[in-house]
């Protein structure tokens, strides 16, 4: 007899939420997110992640002048069910953050830009999972900043790259944008 649990064992165990089911639970004691059908609690972020994305509005936010908005610990829904999460920094034309005051809840939307920065609730294996499911919905560059080893990974339509500190990204989501990596850690 096999010790391995049928698909219908799992189902029972791991009782799925859909996107309703969240949206109807008790959010003010803590955040949470939806991750494939699994509420998961987050934590706060470390101060050096705080840091970071404080920074990186800084840096990101003169592609307001150019039809965009910058947001830091955006709330947005990649796919029509079991998928709701919390952007570290978005960045995302002028248009969509009109039409938000017109949704009676969270549409299906991915930001063009998705910047999350490395954490004990923010694992490259989580993240490898988001990036794949946003940029199948519409985000056009995710990026995966690690502030310990002072790098960000990029991802477009066009593949993954790696930046350090001497090098600057040229955004794919805003055309004619480029960011020096090392302000991005310029953190004093």
């Amino acid at each position: 007899m096999s010790k391995l649990a049928t698909t219908a064992d799992l189902v029972q165990l791991v009782n799925w939420l859909d996107f309703q089911e969240y949206l109807d639970l008790d959010h003010d004691s803590y955040r949470v997110e939806l991750r494939d059908g699994v509420i998961k609690q987050v934590p706060p972020p470390r101060p050096v992640h705080m840091r970071v994305q404080m920074q990186l509005l800084r840096i990101l936010r003169p592609v307001e002048a150019m039809g965009f908005c910058v947001d830091k610990e955006f709330p947005y829904r990649p796919a029509l069910n079991f998928q709701f999460w919390v952007a570290d920094i978005a960045v995302l034309p002028v248009s969509v953050m009109s039409l938000l005051a017109t949704w009676k809840q969270y549409e299906v939307f991915a930001p063009p830009l998705i910047v999350e920065v490395l954490s004990p609730s923010n694992r490259e294996s989580k993240l490898a999972r988001q990036r794949m499911i946003s940029m199948s919905n519409g985000t056009l560059e995710f990026w995966i900043v690690d502030a310990d080893a002072q790098q960000i990974q990029v991802s477009t339509l066009h593949g993954v790259r790696l930046y350090d500190n001497t090098e600057s990204i040229v955004l794919a989501a805003v055309p004619g944008v480029e960011i020096k990596v090392s302000e991005v850690f310029n953190l004093s």
